[in-house]
């Protein structure tokens, strides 16, 4: 198998896929939500034989492995010798894969039967949808919605739709801005052309920018309901505070690679005001965690602005929707509900409760 690569986030995949699909699980130290996760996979792949499942393991030092084997005996293992996080370890199982649509699936949910059916139903009846992303329900509470769509912030951050409501209807496919990465095919030969994730995300907001480029480059993204999955929903994040850098960071870089000027300007203000606000009150409590996370972030920004400006010059050149285009098709959260998201993701950072907004589970330090 050969990967050509062109730039840290753009790489060609040069080998036609055998496979209908991949089905690929990142996990770091994650036995005992695999006890559950692949059974449920087990279940949903058993008629068929154009499927394959790798598990891209970050480094365990517990059973994960032999578990896998164990209850997923044609597993293909990718053992990484360090932890690459959610975005790292996908493009390097990816880079193995020999399905036609790539499969992204957190360690931390487990399946419907005709979960992996209804993705590839749809993904087959339009060349241009890229990406297409399951109804997301919260595992300890099945009847509330984790994800059933999401749009994109004026930050840059996810805003997902119906968060926490029992609404669950199934009749209606639709675009949406972006698909979770809980659970999400890609088709591959997209997935190359876009460079996969940005690896320099590590976790968080990774599915966000994904299905941002997708968007910006011609392809649709698409909210599949009667996919269901049910996610744990932040597992495995062990330490609040990467989760909180790793927000922090992201979403400012998602602002500066793709928006169009305008919105870079915008969102960049939006940024330092809710900054601001967030530094002014950690600090009122005697806290420094926010200044410690929002620093970091801006100093990464800085000393890999080359990067940035590359990531940006590349995907300006894969532009076919500008952002009045995608505003149009509501790729895009409004100002109420970039606030609300906002207000949700700040109540998020400094509780572990079940509506923390997590986009990734296998990244435990």
């Amino acid at each position: 198998m050969v990967i050509r690569a062109i730039h840290p986030i753009l790489a060609v995949k040069a080998e036609v896929p055998i496979l209908k699909a991949s089905i690929i699980i990142v996990n770091r130290n994650g036995e005992d939500f695999l006890r559950q996760c692949l059974p449920s996979v087990r279940e949903a792949t058993s008629e068929r034989d154009d499927i394959e499942s790798i598990l891209a393991d970050n480094d365990s030092s517990d059973e994960s492995v032999q578990v896998t084997k164990r209850l997923l005996p044609a597993v293909k293992i990718l053992t990484l010798h360090q932890n690459h996080g959610f975005a790292g370890a996908c493009n390097r199982a990816a880079s193995m894969a020999q399905g036609d649509y790539l499969i992204f699936l957190n360690n931390d949910v487990v399946v419907d039967r005709d979960w992996l059916q209804e993705l590839v139903r749809l993904a087959d009846s339009d060349p241009l949808i890229a990406i297409c992303g399951s109804r997301i329900m919260f595992m300890d509470s099945r009847d509330r919605i984790n994800h059933a769509g999401g749009k994109i912030t004026m930050i840059g951050s996810g805003y997902d739709e119906s968060f926490g409501t029992t609404e669950r209807s199934t009749k209606d496919v639709s675009c949406t801005g972006y698909a979770c990465g809980a659970s999400m095919l890609v088709r591959a030969s997209v997935f190359w052309r876009l460079g996969g994730f940005d690896p320099t995300y590590f976790a968080m907001c990774e599915d966000v920018d994904l299905s941002w480029r997708a968007w910006i480059a011609g392809y649709k993204v698409i909210h599949v309901p009667t996919s269901v999955a049910y996610h744990k929903f932040g597992g495995t994040w062990k330490r609040a505070e990467d989760k909180l850098r790793y927000w922090h960071r992201n979403c400012k870089i998602n602002t500066l690679k793709n928006f169009e000027t305008l919105g870079v300007i915008r969102g960049l203000f939006l940024i330092l005001l809710f900054d601001v606000l967030r530094v002014v009150e950690d600090l009122s409590k005697g806290s420094i965690q926010t200044v410690t996370s929002i620093t970091s972030g801006y100093l990464w920004i800085l000393r890999n602005i080359r990067h940035v400006i590359e990531a940006r010059s590349l995907i300006s050149r894969q532009r076919a929707r500008d952002d009045a285009a995608l505003r149009r098709i509501g790729v895009f959260a409004s100002l109420n509900e970039s606030l609300l998201e906002y207000r949700r993701a700040r109540r998020n950072q400094v509780s572990t409760a079940p509506d923390v907004k997590v986009t990734s589970s296998q990244v435990e330090k």
